[in-house]
């Protein structure tokens, strides 16, 4: 990710959540054109479950996050983000004269969008998956976290908003969750992100959205 940033200072960082269970870091990039105007946070407390739009890009510029690698032993969301984010810079980086097509519509995406690549929510796991085993559930696979856990079923859902809109303030959504699973949650929580994809593979089945 760092190299990656280098391509175009003026228009990429990297950043970080914070570090697994077994201190790998969380990171990825984010792209976008003015990169040093950063996201303004409200002085004011407000609800971050129900109302995040305390946040706002000084530019006003959609915020997008891409996540992938949430199943260790699924790299190939991974490479992909990596391999997108440097196609976006090189792209933008490009004179406009010798773009094709697809870099043209790639500088667009840098110009028009706050995009937040994160390629690996599940880095212990990656590091656990073997090369060439492309098939495989739990640990030993890689699929899950060091904590036992398919990250991908780790998150709140609609229950959890239920017991929180019918009052009950003792409900914790955070309570028993995997720490990239928190890490995940609090950025989701932080950032007013307008879209969201995250990316899963395997050895013999294509998903749709």
């Amino acid at each position: 990710m760092k190299n990656t940033a280098k391509i175009s200072p003026i228009s990429a960082e990297t950043f970080s959540l914070g570090r697994s269970l077994e201190n790998n870091y969380l990171i990825g990039i984010r792209i976008k054109e003015n990169i040093s105007k950063k996201v303004i946070q409200s002085k004011q407390r407000r609800d971050r479950l129900f109302d995040n739009n305390d946040n706002v890009s000084p530019d006003m510029k959609p915020m997008v996050k891409l996540i992938g690698n949430i199943h260790g032993n699924e790299p190939v969301g991974r490479e992909l983000l990596t391999h997108f984010a440097r196609y976006i810079l090189s792209s933008a980086a490009t004179p406009k004269g010798q773009r094709d097509s697809s870099a043209q519509r790639a500088a667009t995406i840098l110009k028009t969008t706050d995009l937040w690549i994160l390629p690996s929510m599940n880095p212990d796991g990656f590091d656990r998956a073997k090369e060439g085993k492309c098939s495989g559930q739990g640990f030993s696979s890689g699929r899950n976290n060091e904590g036992f856990k398919d990250l991908n079923r780790d998150f709140p859902t609609w229950k959890d908003m239920g017991n929180l809109r019918q009052g009950n303030k003792s409900h914790d959504i955070f309570k028993s969750r995997q720490k990239e699973t928190k890490l995940m949650m609090r950025w989701i929580l932080d950032n007013p992100f307008v879209l969201s994809a995250s990316f899963h593979d395997g050895a013999v089945v294509v998903g749709y959205p």
